[in-house]
Parts: structure tokens; C-alpha cells; sequence
């Protein structure tokens, strides 16, 4: 039960990170499979996740019923970017499965990620992402799964994803930039907006935030938009002033 109802609270935020241009579809699949909401515009937000709630836990894993529905439909639906994401915990017949993802990958580019839920998942799921360009998450904690969800709709979209190299902006002063005059440049981040009680610290050259704090309760919460790492902040990891930032 727990785990439904998280699956379907991560079907809904993802559909609210989608803008109404972008469309949705939600199968749910137990001994069968059945549409929950057929592909439409995510513009009724609203309406879908209402048709989401109804989705109820039941015995079965049908995986080859769900991919085969979607198959019927997403090779027709327009736009350049379509990617399927298969939310399972149990284990399943593997037969007629990875024919089908890699017939969609090959012929129409539609792109297939897996999450899998606890330890009873079947061991073939986490090779369907490698036949079609996706990413296999292991969900060992099913409060994951909304987080993972919203990543996979993040990356699948690539709506927020910005990669351009620009210098960051001081926008207010803060003890995390003490002993700090300037730092190097950054290759992307994660686009988004600051929060109305938020301080903004860092700004991107798009003044979209980089770096915010805020009080939250008796703490304090802090959000960084890009990575620690050698794909957007490769020029960090060798500043000088690296291990004092962090």
C-alpha cells in the first residue's frame, strides 16, 4: 500500500514539473494493464492527478501487458523527445520485454528508464535502460521514489538542465562567502526560482539562483543549483578556495 501511494505522489509532482506544451500518459498494470490517464496535454493538472488517485494496489506484475500498451501509442505522438519510465517491485516474465524496448529505441528514439522498488524486482528490468538509453534507479528505500521520479522527468525533459559556462554573480552577503572575493566559472545547473522567503547568494548570468539560503524552522536550509563535480563545476574542484566554499 505504501509503496502505491508514493508511486502516485511522484506521477503527480513529476506531471507538475511538465509545462503544458509537454504530454503525459499513466499505465497502471498488475495481472493486466489499463490506461489510468491515456496521453494528453499536461495542462489539467488537476484532472490528471485525480485520475492518478485512483490508482489501487493489486496482485500480479504484468511488465509485458504495460510496455506493450505504450507501445501501441507512443510511436504516434509527436514531438522529438519521448521516454517511458517503469515503476516496479516484483518479479516478472522477461519474454517479449527487451524486444519491445529496443524496438521503440531503434525505430522511433523513444528512450526507457527503470526504477525498481526493494529487493523482489526481477533481475532483467536493469538491463532495459541499456537498450534504449535510459537510467536503472534501485529504489532500497520506497520514500525515494518521488525524488527519483522528479529526476527522471528533470533529465528526460531536459526543460531545467542548463549547460553554458558563465561566471557567478554575488547577489547578498553571506558567512558562506566569507574570505571570498570571486570564484570560478560554472558549465551549468539546474534552472529554477527562488523561493519568496529565500535570500538569493549566487546568481547565474540568467539571474536564475545558484546559490540560496532560508530559515526554516529552527535551521537553516541551503540550495546549490549545479554539481560538485567535473562535469559543471570542473573549475571548482581545483580552486583554491574549494574546500572552504563547501
Amino acid at each position: 500500500f505504501q509503496k502505491v501511494e508514493l508511486a502516485k505522489e511522484a506521477i503527480i509532482r513529476s506531471v507538475a514539473m511538465l509545462s503544458p506544451l509537454d504530454r503525459v500518459g499513466v499505465i497502471a498494470f498488475d495481472e493486466s494493464a489499463k490506461w489510468v490517464v491515456e496521453m494528453t496535454p499536461a495542462e489539467d493538472k488537476n484532472d490528471i492527478a485525480r485520475r492518478v488517485a485512483t490508482i489501487r494496489a493489486d496482485g500480479g506484475t504484468d511488465i509485458y501487458a504495460g510496455v506493450l500498451a505504450i507501445s501501441r501509442v507512443m510511436p504516434d505522438e509527436p514531438g522529438d523527445l519521448r521516454h517511458i519510465v517503469l515503476l516496479t517491485d516484483g518479479g516478472a516474465d522477461e519474454t517479449g520485454i527487451p524486444e519491445l524496448v529496443k524496438q521503440m529505441y531503434d525505430d522511433y528514439g523513444i528512450t526507457f528508464s527503470v526504477i525498481a522498488i526493494g529487493q523482489g524486482y526481477a533481475p532483467f528490468v536493469e538491463e532495459l535502460p541499456k537498450l534504449a538509453d535510459g537510467r536503472f534507479h534501485f529504489a532500497y528505500n520506497v520514500d525515494t521514489i518521488p525524488e527519483i521520479f522528479s529526476e527522471e522527468t528533470v533529465l528526460a525533459t531536459r526543460a531545467y538542465i542548463i549547460e553554458r559556462e558563465f561566471f557567478p554573480t554575488l547577489t547578498s552577503s553571506s558567512p558562506i562567502m566569507t574570505g571570498i572575493s570571486g570564484t570560478p566559472s560554472i558549465k551549468g545547473y539546474i534552472g529554477s526560482t527562488i523561493k519568496p522567503t529565500a535570500r538569493q547568494i549566487l546568481a547565474t548570468d540568467q539571474k536564475d539562483p545558484l546559490l540560496a539560503a532560508w530559515q526554516y524552522g529552527l535551521g537553516r536550509s541551503v540550495a546549490w543549483t549545479s554539481d560538485a563535480t567535473g562535469r559543471w563545476a570542473a573549475n571548482w574542484v581545483s580552486w583554491s578556495d574549494y574546500a572552504r566554499f563547501w
